[in-house]
């Protein structure tokens, strides 16, 4: 369901405190209404206003409004009786400063309801040219935010726990988001001239530091880059700016004025500089083994016989590098960590995932030293397939050392990846269709064909079945990779027999 806009007054109850509604609303997460249900306003904040809509607290004359906060709505409508009023939860992401930064504003081209001014509460209507500015605006900080925030979580808690696994069924984009909170621990806090023209090329095109506009890269010189906008201006900020910019990270939240440009330019290098040295991505599969991943004995030739020789491997030679470099941070993606033998494949290390920086001892010694260790700023996310029955499991000794995150599907990265509307809406009506052959509850219009022993947060396709650049492309992966493994579940008792029907009659919309 669409969610729908709200604009509040912070003026709660129409007595000029503003101020004190105002910083009550920012402290506890809640807008405020003085009006009970019998009242026009009260009536449309109780009955009218839904949870998962978007409130906007403003106030001011029609072409002089001040835009405080925006945010969801979490809750229905409660009354606080010390304070005599009436509030909504709600989940605050936008501040002024977002605000300015974005350009977002209402004045007189907005809508105001049935009256000539602002009032209490009025609704912002989507088809309206000027209004929909706003709320597509919104929306997009929306986005960037709560994706922000998700990641900033999981990194807190990768710093907490040292190793995490993301968990779901196939599709919902575990490795990706493995990869963005790797790259994203590992960036570097400073670059170099090198480093921006490692990724900026003449020619190319980037986004504005508020996403809005598009520059293209038109000459790139020995002190500075020069950027064309859309309007045909050219704009040449110096190396020393981009890297000052980058290092303050001003486009975080957006940015005005003279330092647009850098911070567009740093943006991108913020963005597309992968770390190289810190961060590996490795992947697992039923014949690894400890001898592969940990420390191993491999067979030389010294041109006329066959030495042996005892070698550290993937894990211990980046723990190394982790012990050497100790202020840096290094990540270790493991891609299918449960196709492999975790108990076999670990080791004595099993027990160096909890006490970091103490040695342990490998069954096999290098020079006479058989140690090891994991160093605190070594860092471990595997990804695992909740829908694969076919590895182990992950007994409970390693369960206890990892913290597992849910990876659900969803449908919210087809709107960021798919931007022409019609294909949008194919691709989500097809999300739509396969979903419904995970239903868990069987009502009269929802028959169920997924099997009591499993759970759609478990099996059911992800988002990255449904992206597609175009139809045509869309229909291959319906036909060569959506049904494929749906007939697949069927086989293997996921989805009943009564499935195949729908499966076969799945189709993209014309």
């Amino acid at each position: 369901m669409k969610r729908r806009y709200w604009v509040i007054s912070p003026n709660a109850r129409n007595e000029g405190d503003i101020d004190y509604w105002l910083e009550k609303s920012r402290d506890e997460g809640k807008t405020f209404v003085g009006y009970d249900s019998d009242k026009k306003h009260g009536n449309t904040f109780e009955n009218t206003i839904e949870i998962n809509d978007c409130v906007i607290i403003a106030q001011g004359a029609r072409d002089d409004r001040t835009l405080y906060l925006a945010g969801i709505v979490q809750s229905e409508r409660f009354y606080d009786k010390e304070n005599e009023i009436f509030y909504r939860v709600v989940n605050y992401l936008i501040d002024e400063k977002d605000f300015a930064a974005n350009a977002i504003e209402l004045n007189s081209d907005n809508a105001w309801g049935e009256s000539s001014n602002p009032g209490t509460i009025y609704e912002l209507k989507v088809a309206t040219p000027a209004d929909k500015i706003v709320t597509e605006k919104i929306e997009h900080l929306f986005k960037t935010k709560i994706k922000m925030k998700l990641l900033s979580d999981l990194i807190e808690l990768l710093k907490y726990k040292k190793q995490i696994i993301l968990q779901g069924p196939p599709g919902t984009g575990k490795t990706r988001m493995a990869k963005e909170i790797g790259i994203e621990l590992c960036r570097k806090e400073t670059i170099t001239k090198e480093d921006i023209l490692s990724v900026v090329k003449k020619g190319m095109k980037l986004k504005s530091s508020t996403d809005y506009a598009i520059y293209t890269v038109e000459n790139i010189a020995n002190t500075n880059i020069s950027l064309k906008l859309e309007t045909g201006t050219t704009q040449s900020p110096t190396y020393d700016k981009i890297m000052a910019a980058y290092q303050q990270k001003k486009w975080d939240g957006g940015t005005t004025g003279g330092d647009a440009y850098e911070a567009a330019i740093a943006k991108y290098v913020y963005l597309n500089l992968l770390p190289s040295e810190n961060y590996k991505l490795i992947q697992f599969h039923p014949a690894y083994s400890y001898e592969d991943f940990v420390r191993g004995i491999t067979a030389k030739s010294n041109g006329t016989q066959v030495e042996y020789e005892t070698v550290n491997k993937a894990l211990a030679l980046f723990a190394q590098k982790a012990v050497d470099n100790s202020s840096t941070n290094f990540v270790l993606i493991i891609d299918e960590i449960n196709r492999a033998n975790l108990p076999s494949v670990l080791g004595e290390l099993i027990y160096a995932l909890e006490y970091r920086g103490e040695k342990v001892d490998s069954m096999y010694d290098i020079e006479g030293d058989n140690s090891l260790v994991l160093p605190p700023n070594l860092y471990i996310i595997g990804t695992m397939n909740t829908a694969d029955r076919s590895v182990g499991h992950i007994d409970y000794a390693i369960k206890r050392r990892f913290a597992f995150v849910d990876v659900p599907p969803s449908d919210i990265a087809i709107d960021e990846v798919i931007t022409d509307a019609d294909l949008n809406r194919k691709a989500k009506a097809l999300y739509a269709n396969v979903s419904k052959l995970f239903n868990e509850e069987k009502t009269v219009d929802k028959p169920t064909y997924l099997q009591s022993d499993f759970k759609a947060k478990d099996v059911q396709l992800g988002h990255s079945y449904f992206l597609a650049n175009t139809h045509s492309e869309l229909k291959m992966k319906l036909e060569f990779e959506i049904k494929p493994i749906l007939f697949e579940y069927v086989k293997d008792g996921v989805l009943s027999p009564e499935a195949e029907k729908e499966i076969k009659a799945l189709k993209v919309n014309e």
